[in-house]
């Protein structure tokens, strides 16, 4: 039943009596605004949006742990690239060394053979071998920055996926 406008009154008129205060009868009164009853939601509806909302959240998850799953096939697959990239790396690590190895070698018969000169060759050599081993180290950090980098930012997405996951549910 919706309350009219005289009901109010005849309320408040009622309040007044009550009270011997129009004051507090006009407090009360204020206290309570008109309600249109009709807009309240009912317990079925409520739960009819609960099982809807429900439903919504399940299709999210379904979503989202296929999102993950893609994620995850990604990141398998960059596992084995960068797995495959680390053994061509260090394929050409061992040829390097036995290049090096050859070098090396190669220095010590040429030093053997030599009765002359053999201090300037050898500080000749010696600063060869020092670049090669510089050149070396500057691949091998570049090398790691790489794979670190790569890692990093594969890391992030999970990161960001799985705060977002958590953020859904």
């Amino acid at each position: 039943m919706k309350a009219t406008e005289q009901d109010r009154l005849d309320l408040r008129q009622e309040l007044e009596r009550v009270f011997e205060n129009p004051r507090l009868a006009k407090i009360a009164m204020d206290a309570m605004p008109p309600i249109d009853y009709d807009r309240l939601a009912t317990k079925d509806e409520m739960n009819g949006l609960g099982t809807m909302l429900r439903g919504e959240m399940a299709q999210l998850r379904g979503d989202v742990t296929k999102e993950i799953a893609g994620v995850q096939t990604q990141i398998t697959g960059l596992r084995g690239d960068v797995t495959k990239e680390l053994a061509g790396v260090q394929t050409q690590i061992t040829g390097l060394k036995g290049d090096i190895a050859g070098l090396r070698a190669d220095m010590a018969a040429g030093i053997a053979g030599l009765e002359k000169g053999t201090t300037d060759l050898r500080g000749g050599m010696a600063t060869e071998i020092l670049g090669v081993r510089s050149e070396i180290a500057d691949f091998r950090k570049e090398l790691i920055n790489t794979t670190r980098q790569m890692w990093a930012g594969q890391l992030a997405t999970v990161v960001i996926l799985v705060g977002w996951v958590a953020a859904v549910t």
